[in-house]
């Protein structure tokens, strides 16, 4: 795994390497850690899914690590990013941004182990998905990079995080039940499943996808769907937070 720490403080940024290269060991695993004394440092090196997380310091020098993250946002919708701060008050920020959690300063081990095995599930979860034929080819997606699955007439059609676009030879009934059976997906209209970790937001009768995408939304439950999407990233957010493992 790759793993970056973003922190103007050498000796912050020691600590937490000292515990992320104990965890490693600890788990058998390997991995390459990368420092960066700066946001602005950070951002002219980095590409999408070069790491398995993203360790970025609040408070910097320069460039803040709430905008450094905005602006890794608009480059990777996907990228796993932890705050590493002396307060909680960015919560709002976190909440906009899909932060996935907080690590607070001075850094303790046994809080870095746990949120690293998280994501290491997480990891695994990600191999979960489905299983479909599309233009004479076998594919596995994972859930995780599912975006969208739309009934179109008697034609089902499913978008991945990539663009692509796969149009299998099964019935919408058949894909509903396994993506329903997962927390992460929502059904938004008669033949609309969305992935609620891709939703940019609802406004003007449309579910706003992070792909740039629009679909209408039932309209009878056009507030209950939103609130649904809304207490689904403050449950997650909430639920990743320092003290609630």
């Amino acid at each position: 795994m790759n793993i970056a720490i973003v922190d103007d403080e050498k000796k912050e940024s020691g600590a937490l390497e000292e515990v992320l290269r104990e965890y490693v060991s600890a788990n058998g695993n390997k991995a390459v850690i990368d420092i960066y004394e700066s946001a602005e440092e950070f951002l002219g090196q980095y590409e999408p899914f070069m790491y398995t997380a993203i360790y970025m310091d609040i408070y910097m020098k320069g460039m803040s690590g709430v905008d450094a993250a905005a602006r890794i946002r608009e480059k990777d919708a996907e990228a796993l990013i932890v705050f590493v701060t002396s307060s909680t008050d960015h919560m709002q920020e976190a909440l906009k941004l899909h932060a996935y959690d907080y690590v607070e300063k001075p850094v303790e081990k046994e809080r870095v182990f746990r949120l690293m095995d998280d994501i290491m599930r997480r990891r695994a979860d990600g191999t979960k998905g489905i299983d479909f034929v599309s233009e004479r080819q076998e594919h596995h997606l994972p859930f995780d990079d599912i975006i969208s699955l739309c009934a179109n007439g008697h034609s089902v059609e499913i978008v991945d995080k990539e663009g692509n676009r796969y149009q299998p030879y099964v019935t919408f009934a058949s894909l509903e039940k396994p993506l329903s059976a997962d927390k992460r997906f929502l059904t938004i209209n008669r033949g609309v499943i969305v992935n609620m970790d891709c939703i940019q937001g609802f406004a003007g009768g449309l579910c706003q996808m992070n792909n740039g995408e629009s679909f209408p939304a039932k309209q009878k439950s056009f507030r209950q769907l939103e609130q649904i999407w809304q207490n689904y990233m403050f449950c997650r957010l909430r639920d990743e937070m320092p003290g609630r493992h």
